[in-house]
């Protein structure tokens, strides 16, 4: 983040640590490198198959998808003792897709630190 507070990037793409090893050199100091292998995570499930035969006897499937939630999510929440910025979008949207949208929205610098009785907002606008 800026010192505004503004997100410079932000990259969301879940990913599995495949390998990694610690190289240390007298070039680095006191440092060291960590070169690492990451592979992109697919998520997958299980799928429910509709089949339905027409007269003709031709089945035809079709893939039933969950009914997204009727709960639009508070445009505020007040902060309790213990939560962190991670556990309240996870509650309030059912993931973490936006979380640090709603950090730079809030100018949350570090989402696991936030003050107790801290007013988060969750939509712009409010």
């Amino acid at each position: 983040m800026s010192e505004k507070g503004d997100m410079l990037s932000m990259t969301n793409t879940k990913v599995t640590l495949e390998d990694y090893s610690i190289e240390e050199s007298h070039e680095l100091g006191i440092d060291c490198e960590v070169p690492i292998k990451l592979k992109q995570w697919k998520d997958w499930g299980a799928k429910k198959l509709s089949v339905e035969t027409d007269e003709k006897g031709n089945a035809k499937g079709t893939v039933t998808t969950n009914r997204p939630s009727d709960k639009a999510p508070n445009p505020t929440v007040k902060v309790k003792q213990g939560n962190t910025l991670q556990q309240i979008v996870k509650r309030e949207f059912g993931n973490t897709d936006n979380l640090f949208a709603i950090a730079s929205l809030n100018k949350v610098a570090v989402p696991a630190v936030l003050a107790v009785g801290q007013v988060i907002q969750l939509k712009e606008g409010k």
